[in-house]
């Protein structure tokens, strides 16, 4: 049959019992009206058992229901999802201590506030986890990160984190992951968002992997300083589909301390390299870009890029390049030689933009453009333009508009000193 679990509005804290053991039970248990079914008290439950779903049983769940293990006991108890889905779950019971004996999903939130708690190596899939006090120990275990807002992993100073090999894949919605002042004893992060940004707030990791997916906007924030004791990877999708590594407030200098380093098709902006690992980017396998502000790395080398053919077409087309798509740190000339309309699809799309003699068309209507020098607009040509347009050059430079109109705002940064024209 059903076993429901339906508290007043009243009262929504429900304290049934010492331990749920739902062994060999082929029913339904139903949780409903954003209850907080609390469990345990001073004693482990039978067998040390706190909580059991049966692998044949149905879980369902509606308007955001809570298990909260309060136990005060310090007996090591047990805790099996059977792979079934909850939606939240909170260990708060001080002194007390869990572990888990099966993988399962938490649609909502896994919160650590008090206690002890072992991962033992289980498969689990949580929206968002947030480790505040207590003990955690996450072992080998592969912990999955899918919320469908904003995604995060939340480490604090308060908590103890136990020597461990776990690696934590944030691939939902955006979000990241906060540690700030925290050595996470072993942890790896995966940011494997499909989506255009991820944010890394401080910490110290075994390994920081994130992998651009098929999009031209993909960027890794930090928030603060970050260090690897194993590899930090940064790896676009491909020549043109980028991956940006960047601070999260322009022109304050984040550092990245890592004892590997391997990075791809990725540009960098404000970002300070230390660390044993070799930041010489320009040996790497995939093209660099400099972006400004960074130290300690050295890019692909600069290579000025002229547009070839008459036919226009996309921006981000490296067959119509002297040598490739440019890199922030490469002028760009397009002239005479194009005649066409030439679609700006690359967000980062060169450092001195000059298109003197040009007579086609440049729309600038599909993304935001950064360009980092100068930008000289021809009379002869025509300019569509609908999206935002960055000057983010260091130093001094020219912005000669010939007369064009931009659709949108032109935001000029701090390390710009420009002449209009």
């Amino acid at each position: 049959g059903t076993v429901t679990v339906t508290p007043s509005a009243a009262y929504p804290y429900i304290r049934p019992c010492r331990s749920i053991n739902f062994t060999g039970f082929t029913g339904t248990f139903a949780m409903t009206y954003g209850i907080f079914l609390t469990i345990g008290d001073g004693t482990p439950g039978a067998g040390n058992v706190a909580f059991k779903f049966s692998s044949t049983m149905t879980v369902t769940y509606a308007n955001g229901p809570t298990i909260v293990f309060a136990s005060t006991s310090a007996t090591q108890q047990t805790v099996d999802f059977a792979n079934k889905s909850v939606y939240s779950v909170t260990f708060n019971g001080a002194g007390g201590s869990w572990k888990f004996t099966g993988g399962g999903t938490v649609a909502g939130t896994l919160t650590q506030s008090a206690g002890a708690l072992d991962t033992n190596g289980q498969t689990l899939s949580v929206a968002n986890l947030s480790i505040l006090a207590g003990t955690f120990n996450p072992t080998t275990s592969a912990i999955t990160i899918t919320g469908t807002a904003n995604d995060s992993v939340t480490l604090a100073q308060a908590a103890t984190y136990t020597a461990n090999t776990a690696v934590f894949t944030l691939n939902g919605n955006g979000g990241g992951a906060s540690a700030s002042g925290v050595n996470t004893n072993g942890m790896s992060l995966v940011l494997a968002y499909t989506g255009v940004s991820n944010q890394i707030t401080g910490g110290t990791w075994k390994d920081i992997t994130r992998t651009g997916a098929a999009i031209k906007t993909a960027v890794l924030q930090l928030r603060d300083n970050v260090t690897c004791t194993g590899t930090f990877a940064a790896n676009g999708n491909s020549a043109t589909n980028r991956v940006l590594v960047q601070s999260d407030v322009f022109g304050t200098a984040r550092t990245i301390t890592a004892a590997t380093v391997s990075c791809s098709n990725a540009d960098f902006r404000d970002i300070t390299a230390a660390g044993a690992g070799s930041w010489n980017l320009a040996a790497i396998t995939g093209l660099s870009g400099d972006c400004g502000g960074n130290s300690g790395i050295t890019f692909t080398a600069s290579a000025a890029q002229t547009h070839t053919t008459s036919a226009g077409g996309n921006w981000s087309d490296a067959t119509k390049w002297t040598s490739r798509v440019p890199l922030p740190q490469d002028d760009v000339i397009v002239n005479v030689n194009t005649t066409g309309t030439l679609t700006m699809d690359m967000p980062r799309a060169g450092r001195n933009l000059t298109f003197t003699g040009f007579v086609g068309t440049l729309a600038h209507n599909s993304t935001a453009i950064t360009n980092y020098g100068s930008l000289t607009l021809s009379s002869g040509m025509t300019f569509t333009s609908t999206q935002i347009w960055y000057l983010e050059g260091a130093g001094t430079h020219t912005l000669t508009s010939a007369g064009k109109t931009f659709g949108s705002h032109v935001f000029m940064s701090p390390r710009v000193s420009a002449t209009y024209g």
